[in-house]
């Protein structure tokens, strides 16, 4: 069935593989690699509850030590994928991810923004920070613009009154506007041509521009679901402001922490500075990735264990969080025939099927027609029993 097709189904969940394309590395254009991790049969879920799966081969570049994924899917069938897609939490923009979130960004960004500064953000998601510009610094929403090529967030935000939002991804995005900060959180990573990206943030930017940028440190990897690195193009320190000068832009001070990069850049005349291969980095990487691997192995015990009590006193099941995390989780449980439905506060999963199951909102949950709620999500577990103990929700079953 044609891809196209299958991003329209909701009522009933697809599977499909995709196909890989070889490629050099997007940063410097070597040829020259090592392999590094394979994680096979590797699966991600769309707004509608279609699963896509693909062979994820990461490889080290030899010049520029970025990791990547070669072979990868094609940019056209992700482009597809990501107008499909969800990231982010659309329940509480106070949740404790974006806290961190917002302080990070006031320390770095907050010295150089008036309320006269026209931003852009690039994937803005459901426009956290953008929200913030204009509460805190008091930035009108006309000068508030995101771009979001997620159809699903474009419906739901496109009416908000914080900021403007446009429906398209950075290479279609045509303006006169010159904007005074760009932002790109946790967005840059995702980028498959990035010299490309950055010549056209280059003539976005006025003359006195600055962008932000964070992104996930290779040099503080950790695990996600079964995939340490998540993305197509996996940077560190140095290799990131290498390009950055490379392209044009000066780092003006950055902050690494909680397995991120944070920086601001700005225009800056450089002048063309060589890849430095560091050959501690790769030594490293296996060490930090075999630490993963035996984390992992905790977890799938953890999970068998779980599994066996649930089977043998007959539980009645239901699951909090409908996403990537939660795919593979009870991909790895195995007990459908043990859970009655699943609960998400993203409005956009409700009353749709994913994995296999009905979800619903957490308001279900007070009905009390189960034996023992499972908590699927990495990044919002504290926030998710938070509320769960707020809605009076007997912890003994959490």
């Amino acid at each position: 069935m044609p891809l196209k097709n299958i991003l329209k189904q909701s009522s009933k969940n697809s599977n499909i593989r995709l196909k890989l394309k070889k490629r050099n590395c997007p940063v410097c254009n070597s040829n020259k690699k090592t392999k590094i991790l394979n994680i096979y049969n590797w699966k991600k879920m769309d707004s509608n509850g279609n699963i896509f799966t693909i062979d994820k081969k990461y490889c080290l570049c030899s010049n520029c030590n970025l990791v990547y994924t070669n072979p990868t899917v094609d940019p056209k069938i992700f482009d597809k994928l990501y107008t499909n897609s969800i990231v982010g939490s659309f329940f509480n923009h106070k949740n404790s991810k974006n806290i961190i979130k917002l302080d990070k960004f006031d320390q770095l960004v907050g010295k150089y923004l008036d309320k006269t500064k026209k931003v852009l953000e690039i994937g803005c998601g459901s426009g956290v920070l953008l929200k913030h510009l204009n509460k805190k610094y008091k930035i009108k929403n006309l000068n508030l613009l995101g771009l979001e090529p997620s159809n699903e967030i474009f419906k739901t935000f496109k009416s908000n009154k914080n900021f403007k939002i446009i429906n398209k991804f950075l290479d279609k995005f045509i303006t006169k506007k010159k904007f005074d900060l760009i932002i790109m959180d946790n967005v840059f990573e995702h980028f498959e041509y990035p010299k490309k990206s950055l010549k056209k943030i280059f003539q976005l930017l006025n003359k006195s521009g600055i962008i932000y940028i964070a992104i996930p440190d290779t040099e503080n990897i950790k695990t996600i679901q079964d995939d340490p690195f998540n993305h197509t193009c996996n940077y560190n320190y140095n290799n990131i402001n290498i390009l950055l000068n490379n392209s044009k832009f000066k780092i003006l001070n950055k902050k690494q922490s909680f397995q991120q990069i944070n920086l601001v850049a700005k225009k800056s005349l450089t002048s063309y500075k060589k890849f430095k291969v560091e050959k501690k980095f790769k030594k490293k990487l296996h060490f930090k990735i075999n630490l993963i691997k035996l984390s992992l192995e905790k977890i799938y015990k953890k999970i068998e264990k779980i599994r066996k009590q649930i089977i043998s006193e007959n539980k009645k099941i239901v699951f909090f969080g409908a996403g990537n995390y939660a795919l593979w989780i009870l991909d790895l449980l195995k007990i459908n025939n043990y859970i009655k439905y699943g609960v998400d506060n993203n409005f956009i999963y409700q009353n749709k099927i994913r994995n296999n199951f009905k979800i619903l909102h957490p308001k279900k949950l007070i009905d009390n027609d189960y034996d023992c709620i499972l908590i699927l999500s990495g990044t919002y577990k504290k926030d998710i029993k938070n509320q769960m103990l707020k809605m009076k929700i007997n912890r003994n079953k959490i």
